[in-house]
């Protein structure tokens, strides 16, 4: 079994016509990936949401991928229903999309190198069952 600590902190942008964003960190651990986050006003003031947290079992993920972007790089988290992402802002068909700071791009590798082996052991251990 993968097992990982990195954590990468992660922004969604563009909440309530620009208004709002979230902040985050993503990791996986225990078979799971685990999202936590919260909302802000993007406008400078101090207004903030109590953190939230999200766990989705590693087979309900359909995919993970690293978009490179010049200033920021995206991570696009796909998963098998939109229910399990339907309070995550911006989600839109079982998708959601994250921008890291290209400062963790390493951190951003390394979450995505395990949360796939993962994906892929799990699917095996599908297939032998």
């Amino acid at each position: 079994m993968v097992e990982s600590t990195v954590q990468v902190p992660f922004r969604i942008t563009d909440i309530n016509l620009g208004f709002q964003e979230a902040e985050g960190l993503i990791r996986y651990e225990s078979n799971r990936v685990v999202i936590e986050y919260r909302i802000k006003d993007a406008l400078g003031m101090s207004i903030k949401s109590d953190v939230k947290e999200l766990n989705i079992g590693i087979g309900e993920l359909t995919s993970i991928e690293i978009k490179d972007w010049w200033i920021t790089m995206r991570l696009i988290l796909s998963v098998k229903s939109m229910r399990l992402i339907d309070e995550l802002p911006n989600s839109h068909s079982g998708e959601v999309t994250m921008k890291i700071a290209r400062k963790h791009r390493k951190a951003l590798r390394d979450f995505v190198s395990s949360t796939r082996l993962a994906i892929s052991e799990y699917r095996l251990n599908q297939l032998e069952d």
